[in-house]
């Protein structure tokens, strides 16, 4: 670099330093949220970002053809790889390494072993040892995945060599390449050549909606508060300069937020009480002492007697009513009197109880049908389900209308003995609706832990009830290589740190399962392609 062009990059870096001190001043803010420093944990979600997170992680628990992310340069595809390879699931090994222009096949295999930390694998070269590494790694049932950012870049016979790693039945190995557009058409031809597959996720620029949101989001995180101060026209200019790229938008955003720092007003960190409210304050004040001194001289009319009811004396045929709800049910047409038999009529409660005994018994036959279908296939699910929601709705209007004593005591009686005979009873799929409804109050941005996960309902349900009162435990049901699977989980937190912070205070056995955090949004993501399978419509 000559001397003429060290001064321009320094004069530009003196430059670039005052607009962001100016910045930080007129705005109020704790740091440049432009500058890409001390944005740890930061990820704009918008311009379909995580919708490609959350397809690159659907991948990593059920995919196995290669992914290709391509994008314009800059436009953040290195950002969602990282952001990826952070929330993967934590018994899947992911590494992001990025190829150099200039980079060789044993300098980029000596760092895909260094992002694995693979030593002493056997003798021979370097993918030698990987694939040993590998072998190790299928053996202890762990996923390997091998991010690889700036594809163009990478030797065409390294590129081969991987991709028939990936082909390996052997290796749990999977890949995933990150580049630019043109890297397309070498990629697929290189995936053909092996008779493989290869799908595409395409990074896109941001629109002038999305550039206002994504200048929001870094002014929030830097302490900002208030409406943002860009006009449409300046969206518009920062999206269609920008061409796609993230650091030339933090440049023109920093600028455009400098230049109109003049003409807006900051909204004060500590706002002063208008007068206008004290004028308001003062005057209910006046009207309030007014009314309560005229109330101390304005005369109390005595208050009226009260009135005195008389007791009275209770039916006896109530009492025969209730007796009959506890004791056992007399023969039609006699009831037992102080030790005597007499030729009365069958009470009510007698004709509540037959029809409840009816009811069960009608349930109980609907509950258990001939040639149904077995409980585990998906249409015993799907039947299971609407019986269930059936369920929550009679339960919700039973509680709205008075039921009878006997009534209310042979229903409580025909359910327990359904729910005992029969294996596919609607109580399982109305516990795991309830669950659903339960999940839909918790707020997608936040996290949960994942405790446990079964193909046995049973194992499922069984650790639920073990903790009950020493942790909040629930479990929602989802599909897993094509079976059902029953996933146990704790929650919800506001955050990934809090949700791990929050592991310690679990009991020691949980602990030993090793919880790991996830995101709301990708349960429920779980529960609704579970639902769209079986056709359910919630």
């Amino acid at each position: 670099m000559t001397q003429s062009a060290m001064s321009r990059q320094q004069a530009h870096e003196g430059k670039r330093a005052t607009r962001a001190a100016t910045l930080i001043e007129k705005y109020r803010l704790s740091r440049d949220p432009f500058s890409g420093e001390g944005m740890s944990g930061l990820f704009f979600i918008g311009g379909d970002r995580k919708n490609i997170v959350e397809a690159l992680l659907h991948f990593s628990r059920f995919g196995s053809a290669p992914q290709f992310l391509c994008g314009l340069p800059g436009a953040g595809k290195s950002t969602v790889l990282h952001e990826f390879a952070h929330r993967a699931e934590k018994d899947i090994d992911v590494a992001v390494i990025t190829i150099d222009v200039l980079a060789s096949r044993e300098q980029v295999l000596e760092h895909i072993l260094q992002a694995y930390a693979v030593v002493d694998y056997g003798q021979g070269d370097a993918l030698a040892k990987f694939y040993n590494w590998l072998r190790s790694q299928a053996a202890r049932e762990r996923q390997v995945i091998l991010c690889i950012d700036d594809v163009q870049h990478l030797d065409a016979e390294l590129l081969r060599q991987i991709l028939a790693l990936v082909q390996d039945a052997d290796l749990s190995f999977k890949a995933v390449f990150s580049g630019e557009t043109d890297a397309r058409i070498r990629l697929e031809s290189a995936v053909e050549a092996q008779g493989m597959l290869c799908n595409t996720l395409e990074l896109a620029e941001l629109d002038p909606q999305q550039v206002g949101d994504y200048a929001m989001y870094l002014l929030e995180s830097a302490g900002y508060r208030g409406e943002l101060p860009l006009t449409t026209m300046q969206l518009q200019a920062a999206a269609a300069r920008s061409r796609g790229s993230i650091s030339q938008l933090n440049e023109l955003l920093r600028d455009l937020l400098v230049a109109s720092a003049d003409s807006i007003s900051v909204t004060p960190q500590r706002p002063v009480f208008p007068r206008s409210n004290l004028i308001i304050a003062a005057a209910l004040a006046a009207v309030t002492v007014y009314f309560g001194w005229r109330s101390i001289e304005t005369p109390q009319v005595p208050g009226a007697k009260p009135i005195a009811l008389e007791k009275v004396k209770p039916a006896k045929r109530a009492s025969v009513e209730i007796e009959a709800v506890h004791a056992p049910a007399p023969v039609a047409g006699e009831i037992s009197i102080n030790g005597s038999n007499e030729n009365l009529p069958a009470p009510d409660t007698d004709t509540h109880s037959s029809v409840a005994a009816s009811d069960a018994a009608q349930s109980v036959a609907e509950a258990s049908p001939a040639g149904a279908a077995p409980p585990d296939s998906d249409a015993a699910r799907v039947e299971q389900r609407r019986e269930a929601s059936a369920e929550i709705a009679k339960q919700d209007s039973e509680k709205e209308q008075p039921v009878p004593a006997s009534v209310m005591l042979a229903r409580e009686n025909a359910d327990i003995s359904t729910q005992e005979t029969s294996p596919a009873s609607p109580a399982r799929s109305s516990q795991l609706e309830k669950v659903f409804k339960r999940l839909q109050a918790w707020p997608d941005e936040g996290y949960a832990l994942q405790v446990f996960g079964t193909h046995n309902e049973a194992r499922a349900k069984k650790l639920v009830e073990q903790y009950f009162g020493e942790a909040d435990l629930l479990f929602y049901e989802t599909r897993h290589n094509g079976k059902p699977w029953f996933v146990v989980i704790n929650g919800p937190y506001s955050g990934r740190q809090s949700a791990r912070e929050s592991i310690v205070s679990l009991p020691e056995s949980l602990r030993r399962l090793r919880p790991w955090p996830r995101n709301v949004a990708s349960i429920k993501g779980d529960i609704l392609r579970f639902d769209e399978l079986l056709g359910v419509q919630r």
